[in-house]
């Protein structure tokens, strides 16, 4: 009779006898202590996993004294310009990332001649006046605001396009 590789191998000194596989002797789920015919299984241990790192606000919103936050929201209250029909979306970007604010035509405008200014606080969008944004850089420093400026825009000539400009009021 043929032998198995695995005796032909153990024979000729290649690998070396494993001892039996042990058994689990486990009780089974439905088994355990404490569980009767009718009652749910209890879940197989689980190891505990590290917590989630928590995404905190930028360390310079958590510096700021109580008054001064108050401060900074009694102004943006009273000076938003917001409007709850406007339906006109305007992308703006803050902080490497692209927000969304809904203007009327008349806000558009103005905050493509520089006349309104963009702030971001508490992940909400205020429409200021820019006459207000000094007062509050004064306070927040950090403050995270979109002034739409010519000066910051660096647009190089280009003959074959002279004809065709970019509108200032283009919605992408």
């Amino acid at each position: 009779m043929r032998e198995s590789l695995q005796d032909q191998l153990l024979k000729a000194g290649f690998t070396k006898s494993k001892p039996a596989k042990k058994t689990n002797n486990r009780p089974k789920p439905g088994n355990q202590p404490g569980n009767k015919p009718g009652n749910k299984p209890r879940p197989p241990e689980t190891r505990k996993k590290a917590p989630a790192p928590v995404v905190s606000k930028p360390i310079a919103d958590n510096q700021l004294d109580k008054p001064i936050k108050l401060q900074i929201k009694q102004l943006l209250k009273e000076n938003k310009l917001n409007n709850k029909e406007a339906e006109i979306p305007y992308n703006y970007v803050i902080c490497a990332q692209i927000k969304r604010c809904y203007v009327t035509e008349a806000q558009l405008k103005q905050l493509s001649s520089s006349e309104l200014a963009i702030v971001n606080w508490n992940d909400r969008s205020y429409l200021i006046p820019v006459s207000i944004v000094e007062l509050l850089q004064s306070l927040h420093p950090n403050l995270s605001l979109f002034v739409n400026s010519s000066s910051e825009i660096d647009v190089t000539k280009n003959e074959a396009y002279e004809e065709h400009p970019i509108p200032d009021d283009l919605t992408w």
